[in-house]
């Protein structure tokens, strides 16, 4: 076989599954989507960090998923919450930065 029909066939392969790929791991969630999510998850679970009394927030996606972001405000190092949520708008990780002390 010709390398560059090889070639063409494997790019062409892989290419295509990237694509449906990408189609899979479509997530038509907004930001307030996703913070509604968290809040709902919150009055059901317990296992779940409290928000803070003043907080900023931040959506990102990452892949498949969706990286909601707490942090207190006025800023503290490592005063923070991150929750994974899949493409179901299940919270599938939650990492925990509070610190020990927070200001009044």
């Amino acid at each position: 076989m010709n390398f560059k029909v090889l070639l063409f066939l494997c790019f062409g392969f892989f290419g295509f599954n990237a694509a449906a790929s990408a189609e899979e791991c479509s997530l038509p969630l907004t930001d307030q989507q996703i913070k509604d999510i968290v809040d709902q998850e919150r009055l059901k679970r317990s296992d779940l960090p409290r928000s803070f009394d003043k907080q900023g927030w931040r959506v990102t996606k990452k892949g498949c998923y969706y990286l909601y972001m707490e942090s207190y405000e006025p800023e503290i190092p490592d005063v923070f919450h991150v929750f994974r949520i899949n493409r179901n708008g299940l919270i599938v990780d939650v990492i925990d930065g509070q610190a020990k002390i927070l200001p009044p």
